[in-house]
This record gives C-alpha cells, sequence and structure tokens, in this order.
C-alpha cells in the first residue's frame, strides 16, 4: 500500500507542470478522441490539471479504508484510458505491461480491503525498518527530483515531459566515422552549421523499443560513444533538452564533460 500511495500521489504531483499541459496532454487528446487544432476541449489546457489532480486523488483514497474501494476504481479507469490511448495512438507500447500489472496490483491489494494502513507496525523490528526503508524511497526521495537530485523515474516523473532529451549533432568530419545505419534517425532540427543532428530518441524507440533513460549520466555515456579518440571534439556537439526546443530549455554538453 506504502508503495501504491507513493505511485500515484507523486505520478500527479509530477503533473502539475506547464509541459504536461502544453505538450502531454493535449497529444493524448488527439489520439483518443481524434480532435484537430482548434478544438474547443484543447483551448483550455488548464484541464490537464484535473487529469493530474486525479492521480493524486487516488493516491490519497488508499490511506483510508473507506475511501479505498473509489479509490481502486478510479484507479482501473485511469489505467485503462491510458491502455487504450496506447492502442489508439500512442506508439510507446512498453507501457501496457506497466498499466495492465497496476489494474491488477491495485485491484489484489487494495479492494475490500479494510486493514488500517500502518507505517510503524509493533510486531516486527526487519518489518519497521523495511517499512521505513520503503517510505523513503517512495514517499521522500522523489521530491529530490524537483531539483534534479534523484531520478525522474524513480521517482515516478513519467509523461510529463518534465524529462531531458538529447540531440547529437555531427559535422562533415565526425559523420564519416558514423554507423550507416544511424543516418535514419537524422532529423531537421539546425543546432550544428554543416552537418547533420541525430535524434536519440527516434534511434532508442526504433532499435531498443523503449525512450532513453532520462538522466545525464546515460546522455553522457552516449556522449562517449560518439566522441572516439580519433574525432575532433569540434566536430560533435551534444545537447540535453526538454521540450519544447527553446532558448532556456536545453543544455550544451563537450566531450570533455562527456568523460567526467
Amino acid at each position: 500500500m506504502i508503495l501504491l500511495i507513493g505511485i500515484y500521489v507523486w505520478s500527479g504531483l509530477n503533473k502539475f507542470t506547464p509541459s504536461f499541459i502544453d505538450i502531454v496532454y493535449p497529444l493524448m487528446l488527439k489520439s483518443l478522441f481524434k480532435l484537430n487544432d482548434g478544438h474547443y476541449l484543447l483551448a483550455v489546457r488548464e484541464w490537464g490539471y484535473l487529469f493530474a489532480g486525479l492521480e493524486v486523488l487516488i493516491g490519497i483514497g488508499l490511506i483510508h479504508s473507506k475511501t479505498r474501494n473509489i479509490a481502486v476504481i478510479l484507479a482501473i479507469l485511469m489505467h485503462l484510458q491510458i491502455i487504450i490511448w496506447v492502442i489508439v495512438g500512442n506508439p510507446n507500447y512498453t507501457i501496457l505491461p506497466w498499466n495492465i500489472c497496476m489494474i491488477g496490483i491495485v485491484y489484489l491489494s487494495s479492494w475490500n480491503n479494510e486493514q488500517i494502513l500502518q507505517l510503524n507496525p509493533s510486531n516486527s523490528t526487519l518489518l519497521k525498518i523495511c517499512n521505513f526503508g520503503l517510505i523513503l524511497l517512495v514517499w521522500i526521495m522523489p521530491s529530490f527530483n524537483l531539483k534534479n537530485k534523484w531520478d525522474a523515474y524513480l521517482s515516478f516523473n513519467l509523461y510529463t515531459e518534465r524529462i531531458s532529451h538529447m540531440y547529437v549533432g555531427l559535422r562533415q568530419k565526425a559523420l564519416i566515422e558514423i554507423h550507416p545505419s544511424l543516418k535514419e534517425y537524422f532529423v531537421a532540427e539546425n543546432i550544428i552549421d554543416d552537418g547533420k543532428v541525430i535524434d536519440v530518441e527516434k534511434w532508442a524507440f526504433d532499435e531498443l523499443k523503449v525512450p532513453v533513460y532520462p538522466a545525464l549520466r546515460v546522455h553522457k555515456a552516449i556522449g562517449r560513444y560518439f566522441c572516439k579518440p580519433n574525432i575532433d571534439s569540434d566536430q560533435i556537439m551534444l545537447v540535453t533538452y526538454r521540450r519544447p526546443f527553446i532558448d532556456g530549455n536545453y543544455e550544451i554538453l563537450s566531450c570533455k564533460d562527456c568523460r567526467k
């Protein structure tokens, strides 16, 4: 129960961000209901915060036995909506197992469960230690992600677009050294003169069927793949960014940064 409360509350709180209502919420509505730009449902983006609030309420509802069944019903409906979204218009099929499993877990653990949530059980020292560790991990530590001191996915920061993506810009001499298959992932972003830009997110989805783990250490590891000793570092530009890709939403990494 402690784990589920942490998942739903933090997943909801993380969606109270402009990037969710400006990017994810409209995309979800367009896919689910086949809406065109300009539709009145897309005009008031702040309605997207209702979705975020629903997740928070589900987590809070799981705390008390009298509201637990209502929270379970809302959770199942929410996960079914996400599953339908994937089927009709979201290419990220990796979230299907997660949402199917969450339906099973929340139902089996919480439906008609009238037990009082105990944060400090008195019958076992080991259980007390485990409870404390779990509370620390899923209730407290996610708050550090607000200052980028804890991983986004470990903080249930999912589908918020408050995460980093990556472009790799390559000038002509560096382009000669890359694998030919990477040319499929060139995009039109103009971040480097006289060169091409690889969308690392597209590369990951096409080859691994999952998004890039949004952590600086992962982006640096990708950078090291391109920053080979025989390539002049001036031929490479590594950019981490948050959508939308505008001034203030990106940071440039050098090959030297990636080797630290």
